[in-house]
């Protein structure tokens, strides 16, 4: 017991200096600034109020930045949870990977190959040595028990929230949570623009029209980007996600918030059967389905069994 409150101690104290050297190199100021602790704990605490998190946990941070959520994160899941990090700008990864791979080796980092108008500055050189993937896909491995993406989703457009969404459903496991921040445009954030309580600067009119997306600047397009609240659930549907949990964040104004950004927590939902689902070709592919699909039972089990199961594996027929 001694031992290992001695080992979570050490942890923290090496995970400080890691928080300090962020600082030094100026990669806290690129991801938003603050303190990169209380930003980082924030988002720790806000999930704890909407989910568990816990030992042996496999975590992906999309928008992992220069690891100001990861550090923490990892103190919870511990040596046997796993955690992987992927960002857009290549130094925060290189950060990351010399710094806290380094420190807890259950960690990988890889470097998204992607375009964001927000962050083009330091997305034009490319660095070697470090993980580079082209595609969400690309990551070599699967079944996440907790996807999260905070400040993520506040600077994406809608054809890439779309892309990114439908990417990060097919990441989860069997019963895996999808955390993302957002700056949802509801009647209580429109309030809190008219009545100029908004921290992020959209503008009072177009805030009244109906849009899928809002844009807080027209120089910066992607510097902040709300969205109807309505719209993006629909774009989460169409990526098989459902909502379990909102919580509205206090950026409109609203006090007494666990943190500054709205928070959803996404779910994949009970798939429709495909049209082209073959029983057969289903049960003959996999050798622990071993009932006969050739009678109607046998069909109705293997369709059943798809839904149920197949689906969030990524079992196939074809």
């Amino acid at each position: 017991m001694l031992l290992a409150l001695f080992l979570i101690g050490k942890g923290k104290v090496n995970n400080k200096v890691i928080f300090e050297k962020m600082v030094a190199a100026g990669f806290n100021d690129i991801v938003g600034g603050g303190d990169p602790v209380d930003i980082g704990q924030s988002n720790i605490d806000v999930m704890d109020n909407m989910l568990e998190i816990v030992p042996g946990m496999k975590v992906l941070d999309f928008g992992c930045g220069c690891g100001r959520v990861a550090l923490p994160i990892l103190e919870r899941i511990g040596d046997a949870g796993r955690l992987v990090g992927v960002d857009i700008i290549p130094e925060l990864i290189q950060f990351c990977q010399d710094e806290i791979k380094a420190l807890h080796p259950n960690s990988d980092f890889y470097q998204l190959n992607a375009k964001n108008s927000h962050y083009k500055k330091w997305t034009k050189d490319q660095l070697a040595g470090i993980n580079q993937i082209d595609e969400l896909s690309e990551i070599p491995e699967s079944g996440f028990d907790l996807i999260f993406a905070f400040s993520v989703f506040t600077h994406l457009g809608i054809a890439d929230s779309k892309k990114y969404l439908e990417q990060l459903s097919k990441l989860l496991g069997r019963n895996g949570k999808l955390v993302i921040s957002a700056l949802f445009i509801n009647e209580s954030s429109r309030r809190g623009v008219r009545n100029n309580t908004a921290s992020v600067p959209f503008s009072p009119r177009k805030i009244e029209k109906r849009r899928d997306v809002y844009f807080c600047t027209v120089r910066d397009k992607l510097g902040g980007v709300g969205y109807r609240e309505e719209s993006f659930i629909e774009m989460a549907a169409g990526a098989g996600l459902e909502p379990s949990r909102i919580y509205y964040g206090e950026w409109p104004g609203r006090v007494g918030r666990l943190c500054g950004h709205d928070v959803i927590v996404l779910e994949r939902g009970i798939p429709d059967l495909p049209k082209d689902f073959d029983a057969k070709a289903y049960v003959a592919n996999y050798k622990d389905l071993d009932w006969d699909a050739a009678t109607e039972e046998g069909r109705a089990r293997a369709e059943r069994h798809y839904v149920r199961n197949g689906y969030f594996e990524g079992r196939r027929w074809d």
